[in-house]
């Protein structure tokens, strides 16, 4: 993991209600989607959200900054390419998807550490195939005029 940007973000209750002015309808679904999927790289979030790839990478900057989502970048071997960003939801979108789902923060299945943990997991692949096989179909489903219904993640299965 060459570049997780883990400083503690703890938003108090004025914070919680400025950040919920900044967000959007979508902005919501991403950190649903990054809390449901544990973890979306950029292109995938692109294909799920947005149209074009600076606006994606603008808008998630903007949410990483705000604490919705965190960000990791694996390590690729000496020679290639850096990584894409790996999106997990930070700790004020774990509030925000507490709220939506109208649980308390504490019973929701969702730790900060476990979000990064995923970095170093060896279903970090697998986790991202996955992703990458729906947000494909979902992408061609959209392409041809239809939409993805829904799309469960290991967490509500």
């Amino acid at each position: 993991m060459s570049s997780t940007d883990s400083r503690q973000r703890r938003p108090g209750k004025t914070q919680h209600a400025a950040l919920a002015c900044h967000l959007t309808v979508r902005d919501r679904q991403i950190a649903l989607d990054c809390c449901e999927h544990r973890v979306l790289t950029t292109t995938q979030l692109q294909r799920l959200h947005f149209g074009a790839e600076q606006t994606a990478r603008r808008r998630l900057l903007i949410l990483h900054r705000l604490g919705v989502l965190d960000r990791f970048r694996p390590l690729t071997p000496r020679g290639q390419a850096s990584a894409p960003y790996h999106w997990v939801l930070g700790q004020a979108g774990g509030r925000l998807v507490a709220a939506h789902q109208e649980l308390p923060y504490e019973q929701l299945r969702y730790r900060p550490w476990q979000t990064l943990a995923i970095a170093a997991s060896p279903k970090l692949t697998h986790h991202l195939e996955v992703n990458e096989l729906v947000t494909r179909l979902a992408a061609e489903a959209a392409r041809a005029g239809g939409a993805l219904a829904e799309w469960y993640g290991e967490r509500t299965l």
